[in-house]
């Protein structure tokens, strides 16, 4: 999961998402399932040349320290990347990231409760590799045959969703990017930028990227937390979902506390749809069809 939040508001979006993901993850998979040790790692030792930013395998290496099958070793806060991102790393294989995120969004709008202050985004990758574009063909490819094939017969049409954030990479361009994926779109499927039935997720971050494909796209506010708590009708409560364990329980509290004095820094961006510095936007991939362009 990638999560954006207010700048300097790192730490507070970890103690609001980490307990409510595990809430729901505990309550969607009760079974602790194998425990990734890191698809990332074993990448970077088959591409000796390409490598993550060292915050984040300083990271991924503290998580394999610990080899237990805890519910608490899940879902694990990767903190150390650009001002105002979090990556959430899902040990557990078990957990589809689409899922999760849909559902956080989704009981979010159906109870009206506001859960975080602070965290603008919350985006599911299916699955990330590092960004190389050889490397990001070969994992849209993955995702998408899985992610098209188990979708009803009734979804037509798409939209590609695409960000680069934490600086550009030129080995990463944009329109290669969209060409790329667009191409992988099987053929019965037309562009439908303002509702579209799917959406291919692409985000760059530095040097890691990521690829889902979701639905609900604007029925959650293109998986913005914020927007989402703003669109619910009537005023909205404040609350940390209960988590079992101990140190779920003690990151809600702190997150509780941080987001009372930080009110006011909250409101102040409100008005942005997500972090400021990424370039985010949905793009028309080229059309299929004969005629004029989407």
């Amino acid at each position: 999961l990638l999560a954006t939040c207010d700048q300097g508001k790192e730490r507070q979006c970890v103690q609001e998402i980490q307990p409510w993901a595990t809430a729901v993850a505990d309550e969607l998979y009760p079974d602790v399932g194998e425990l990734d040790e890191s698809d990332d790692e074993k990448s970077a030792a088959s591409n000796p040349q390409q490598s993550v930013s060292s915050a984040l395998l300083e990271e991924l290496n503290e998580l394999k320290a610990g080899k237990g099958r805890n519910k608490g070793d899940r879902i694990q806060a990767i903190t150390g990347l650009p001002g105002g991102i979090v990556m959430f790393h899902i040990r557990d294989k078990s957990i589809d990231p689409v899922k999760l995120a849909s559902t956080m969004l989704s009981r979010l709008s159906e109870e009206k409760e506001a859960c975080t202050r602070f965290t603008v985004r919350l985006i599911p990758f299916r699955r990330t590799c590092f960004s190389d574009l050889e490397l990001l063909e070969q994992l849209a490819d993955s995702v998408l045959k899985e992610a098209f094939a188990a979708l009803p017969e009734r979804a037509s049409t798409y939209a590609v969703d695409l960000t680069r954030r934490g600086g550009k990479n030129p080995k990463m361009d944009r329109d290669t990017i969209i060409k790329l994926v667009a191409a992988m779109v099987p053929s019965k499927f037309s562009v439908d930028l303002k509702n579209p039935d799917v959406v291919v997720i692409v985000q760059v971050v530095g040097r890691l990227s990521g690829v889902s494909v979701v639905t609900q796209w604007n029925d959650l506010c293109k998986f913005n937390v914020r927007t989402l708590q703003q669109s619910l009708d009537g005023p909205a409560t404040t609350r940390q979902p209960a988590v079992k364990s101990k140190s779920s329980s003690s990151s809600s509290s702190s997150s509780s506390s941080s987001s009372s004095s930080s009110s006011s820094s909250s409101s102040s961006s409100s008005s942005k749809s997500d972090f400021p510095s990424s370039s985010s936007s949905t793009i028309s991939p080229p059309s299929k069809a004969s005629g004029s362009p989407h």
